[in-house]
């Protein structure tokens, strides 16, 4: 099973390129390649048109059976703790007009669209790790304009009831859309008000966990329980 992760954030890269014992292949482009035997890592920047230029070589080079995302998230949600390594099951982009409208649960509908939903989640489930938790099948919005910081959340949990926040995995999945890869696509997010390297640990844990336990069928996740 061929295995391609896509990574935006230098310290996510070192350290699963030590995890796994990566080589960095030469090449000519902007992006980067490691690789050892079936794993394969794109180290790759958040500008729209490089991440897309390395996804597109990345999956028709190798033709992955799983493409993973590994970057950080926000809280939103008082459900979600600081040490859970989240994955998401749909995917909002966040419409910016909303953090200045009076926004109600009547016209909240008019600002919400194109969803992106990963189908291959069928519950969302929590589960617990020694060290930190798992939660898996959760919302998250993205931007890459408005800093969290800056953001209405009073409207944010009306509009879009989600759990977190993030900068890049909407256009991600989105981008997987385009390629009908959805199926085949996970994102891995660990909590960037966490202790880094420990959040780093964790993402790379649940990376191996995935990996032993993706059903090739159906790509469900399959956790003994």
């Amino acid at each position: 099973m061929i295995k391609l992760i896509f990574s935006v954030d230098e310290n996510i890269t070192k350290y699963l390129v030590d995890k796994f014992e990566l080589t960095n292949l030469p090449n000519s482009s902007i992006f980067k390649i490691y690789k050892k035997w079936w794993i394969i890592l794109v180290a790759s920047s958040e500008d729209e048109a490089t991440f897309r230029e390395s996804f597109i070589f990345a999956y028709s080079e190798y033709n992955p059976d799983i493409i993973l995302f590994a970057w950080e998230w926000s809280r939103i949600s008082t459900d979600v703790r600081d040490w859970d390594i989240i994955l998401p099951n749909v995917f909002f982009e966040l419409d910016d007009k909303i953090n200045e409208l009076e926004l109600d649960l009547a016209n909240r509908d008019s600002y919400i669209a194109n969803p992106v939903f990963l189908e291959q989640y069928h519950l969302q489930k929590d589960y617990d790790f020694e060290n930190f938790g798992l939660s898996i099948g959760w919302i998250c919005i993205t931007s890459n304009k408005t800093h969290f910081e800056a953001l209405n959340l009073e409207n944010i949990r009306i509009a879009y009831e989600p759990d977190i926040f993030d900068t890049y995995s909407y256009y991600f999945v989105d981008e997987a859309k385009k390629l009908d890869l959805l199926s085949k696509t996970y994102v891995i997010l660990g909590a960037n008000s966490y202790d880094k390297n420990i959040s780093i640990e964790h993402i790379s844990h649940i990376v191996s966990f995935l990996f032993d336990n993706i059903d090739r069928e159906d790509m469900e996740i399959v956790i003994d329980e």
